[in-house]
């Protein structure tokens, strides 16, 4: 299988900066809160905050995917369906299929940022 080459997707730059932002916002709060906050606090934020990079990161093709219902899970499995498809039979052209579910996939990693952040940002200090 030959993979398609990454300035061949388009994808929403816009999402990708207020993932940027999110991301690095977490990243403050912790350090900040490394140096002003009880280490048990800080020890639950890193080990929610490690578990959620195991989970979010990509080391290989098959990467988690979160859904949160049967009708998004639809949606993936037919916009996935569809892109693979089309990759099969034009393996290096870009098509509509192949970008939209990597803007469903950007959708359902800002969801998920957003959420960690809140949960970071909740407790004030």
């Amino acid at each position: 299988m030959e993979l398609l080459p990454v300035e061949v997707i388009k994808v929403t730059q816009t999402k990708i900066n207020k993932i940027d932002h999110l991301v690095k916002s977490i990243y403050r709060l912790i350090i900040y809160r490394r140096h002003h906050l009880d280490n048990d606090l800080l020890d639950t934020y890193l080990s929610g905050i490690y578990k959620l990079i195991a989970l979010l990161s990509v080391n290989d093709l098959y990467s988690p995917i979160f859904i949160n219902d049967a009708a998004q899970k639809k949606e993936y499995i037919t916009t996935l369906s569809k892109s693979f498809r089309q990759l099969n039979n034009f393996p290096n052209k870009r098509n509509e299929h192949t970008e939209n579910f990597f803007e469903q996939e950007l959708d359902r990693f800002l969801v998920n940022v957003t959420l960690l952040y809140e949960a970071v940002n909740k407790n004030p200090i």
